[in-house]
């Protein structure tokens, strides 16, 4: 659940660093709401496909926000990929 809350935390300063850059910026009324969150990272990917196209190069605020938006829907989930990786890792060195 702390994790969770930290991950929240996370995508509302991700929210409003993005949304000073942005031209159309994101509202997001509930963090706890899966499927705004999925409409919002749909419409984060299609800014950053536009992006791309425009300028030829990767935006960082898309990456971020992207990464923040999927980690708090994957803590929704029950799925903590941060305790997983260094299981998996030490999993992986003992063999």
């Amino acid at each position: 659940m702390k994790r969770l809350k930290e991950s929240q935390q996370t995508l509302e300063q991700e929210i409003q660093a993005y949304n000073k850059k942005a031209k159309r910026p994101i509202d997001l009324q509930d963090n706890n709401d899966p499927v705004e969150l999925e409409s919002i990272l749909d419409k984060i990917t299609l800014s950053e496909s536009n992006h791309h196209r425009r300028t030829g190069k990767s935006s960082k605020e898309h990456a971020t926000l992207k990464a923040a938006i999927a980690d708090v829907l994957l803590l929704l989930d029950g799925f903590d990929l941060k305790d997983k990786k260094p299981k998996e890792m030490t999993e992986e060195d003992g063999m």
